[in-house]
């Protein structure tokens, strides 16, 4: 973490190691805008914000809600006794 005029930032490897993420994931997640941008120090170090990490961990840590349940019948294909297509 670094210190700068009284704000607290973390890079992107610390975030990075937080969440367990490739920087791949970060970067794509930073262009679809579901995650903060951060901030260039000196346009090169991209550093969070602690507000910035917090919402990067949450989204990193969330929980998507699982589909609706399926019927089987209505996925099920009919299964071939006879390589002609008979049953």
């Amino acid at each position: 973490m670094r210190r700068i005029d009284g704000v607290n930032y973390h890079t992107a490897s610390e975030v990075l190691k937080a969440t367990g993420i490739a920087r791949q994931t970060l970067y794509r997640w930073r262009k679809e805008g579901r995650v903060p941008q951060g901030h260039r120090l000196r346009g090169r170090l991209l550093l969070f914000t602690e507000s910035d990490y917090a919402a990067i961990l949450a989204h990193a840590n969330r929980i998507d809600p699982s589909l609706p349940e399926t019927d089987p019948a209505q996925i099920a294909l009919p299964l071939r006794k006879n390589g002609d297509g008979s049953p």
